[in-house]
């Protein structure tokens, strides 16, 4: 991606994408956007570890998040980062795909089916946050302007891997796994298609609830079961 001749260049940063849950709650994806040191990635760059704190809080403070795009593109939005944290490891990034939209939808089939296990950061380094580090030949940012996030096909830090994905393949599985567990079809149709909270709407007698809750809670596991999220 470019911005105007005036703008401070920006790079991508290609990170493998941990998807830790992709339709449990339909869509959510969770990974490190980027790691820290390590060798250099494909482009001679490191990213130290705090470079994004500063962005992070700015970013909080506004009330704003980096843009969700695939493959950089500012056309091409596909979901929205929910929360952002460094670690040990690196930025660790949990957002929602839009799977109201049809680049939503494409994205997720694409990262379901292996074909983009990749994401990437847009950013412009701050002032005083480059230097060159000789010793490694690499380039070292430690304060950088977070701006997005990208889903993309190819990543270039060699230590980056996926660690899981967890989805249901249909709509339709996800009804007839809940009724296998328990679920009457009213609660599980709902549920397939909303999600938990659609329960919210019913309101049964004290001791229909607690029965629904223990069903929910077994269909629950099951569900988790199915997708790979383990306990």
């Amino acid at each position: 991606m470019t911005l105007n001749s005036k703008s401070p260049a920006i790079h991508a940063l290609p990170i493998a994408l941990d998807l830790a849950s992709a339709q449990a709650s339909a869509g959510r994806i969770e990974g490190y956007a980027s790691a820290f040191g390590g060798q250099p990635d494909a482009n001679g760059r490191l990213i130290a570890a705090g470079a994004f704190a500063n962005t992070i809080a700015d970013h909080r403070a506004a009330g704003s998040m980096p843009a969700m795009l695939w493959a950089h593109d500012m056309a091409h939005p596909i979901g929205r980062w929910l929360h952002l944290a460094e670690d040990a490891y690196g930025l660790k990034a949990v957002g929602q795909l839009n799977l109201r939209t049809a680049r939503g939808q494409e994205a997720y089939q694409h990262i379901r089916a292996g074909d983009a296990l990749g994401l990437s950061i847009g950013w412009k380094a701050r002032d005083g946050g480059v230097r060159h580090d000789p010793g490694r030949g690499a380039t070292v940012f430690s304060d950088v302007d977070l701006i997005e996030i990208s889903a993309v096909t190819i990543p270039a830090n060699k230590r980056a891997k996926i660690q899981q994905i967890a989805s249901i393949a249909s709509q339709r599985e996800l009804e007839q796994v809940l009724r296998a567990h328990g679920l009457p079809r009213s609660a599980a149709v709902m549920v397939a298609a909303r999600g938990w909270p659609a329960l919210a709407s019913e309101d049964p007698s004290a001791a229909a609830r607690a029965a629904l809750a223990e069903r929910v809670r077994c269909a629950t596991e099951a569900v988790k079961r199915l997708s790979g999220g383990g306990g």
